[in-house]
């Protein structure tokens, strides 16, 4: 639990869905990210990143794991064409939390729980 899949299908890669465990439930999220026109037929690129590689980042209440892009001062090392931040937060009661978002971009929030 907690790895993070990174593909850029660029001209096409093969791939299998299997996250998880057939033992117990478990919960994914998939972000397709459209790549520039001059990228759509780059090169294909897998990253595997387990759980323990991703950077971690706790402030006031609230911890921060960095898939992808920057946040509190913290990069993640996630290649990718189409720049993107991609966070998964998790906030104590009462805790605040502020992200900058860059000019431009397309931004959403999905609450798990």
């Amino acid at each position: 639990a907690g790895d993070v899949q990174w593909m850029t299908a660029g001209r096409g890669i093969v791939h299998s869905e299997m996250p998880g465990s057939f033992e117990e439930d478990s919960t994914g999220l998939q972000l397709w990210v459209n790549l520039a026109a001059k990228d759509k037929f780059c090169e294909p690129r897998y990253q595997d990143m387990k759980r323990n590689t991703i950077p971690v980042t706790e402030q006031d209440g609230v911890k921060v794991k960095i898939i992808a892009g920057g946040s509190l001062g913290v990069k993640s090392n996630t290649f990718t064409k189409t720049p993107t931040v991609y966070l998964d937060v998790i906030m104590e009661p009462n805790s605040q939390f502020t992200q900058v978002i860059n000019p431009g971009w397309n931004t959403a929030v999905y609450i798990l729980s």
